[in-house]
Parts: structure tokens; C-alpha cells; sequence
């Protein structure tokens, strides 16, 4: 039996422009105009969730000065359920 339909040369992968996200010291700066975020979630690299937040937002900051220096990871939780890893260091 033929199919019209072979799924082996479909494409599912959607290619997402990821944001741009620039360290300063006491702040994450997020370059990104096209999608908005549900929430963030800073890990340290012993896995500790140390800085979070719930609210669905379009962001540009993110404070960071309660940080003590360090190794971290952000995790972005975009509206369409994506994520964004990118690690960082205070």
C-alpha cells in the first residue's frame, strides 16, 4: 500500500530567533522584541533555585544584584511553552 503523505521528509523543527541576553553586574539585560515570556527561573550550578518569577511579561531587565558572585543558569519560559537556557557568571 502507497501513501500520498511520507513522514519521513516532513520538517517539524520551527527555527525561533533566541534571545539576546547580556550579563552587566547588578542586571540581565534581554534583547528580544518578538515573543514574551510566562516566567524566569535562576538556577546556581549546585541546581538551587535562587531568583524567581511567575508573571507573564515582555522583558528588558532582569535584577540580579541579590546574587552573590558566581556561576548561574537563567531559565526562560516563553508563552508558547519554549525555553531558554543561558548561563552567566556575577
Amino acid at each position: 500500500m502507497d501513501s500520498a503523505f511520507d513522514v519521513t521528509l516532513s520538517n517539524t523543527t520551527i527555527e525561533t530567533e533566541k534571545p539576546k541576553i547580556i550579563a552587566k553586574t547588578n542586571s540581565l539585560e534581554v534583547s528580544n522584541t518578538i515573543r514574551e515570556f510566562k516566567s524566569y527561573t535562576i538556577y546556581s550550578v549546585s541546581g538551587k533555585a535562587v531568583s524567581q518569577s511567575q508573571q507573564q511579561f515582555n522583558m528588558a531587565q532582569i535584577d540580579i544584584s541579590a546574587l552573590s558572585s558566581g556561576f548561574y543558569i537563567l531559565n526562560l519560559e516563553g508563552t508558547n511553552g519554549q525555553r531558554f537556557l543561558h548561563k552567566f557568571v556575577k
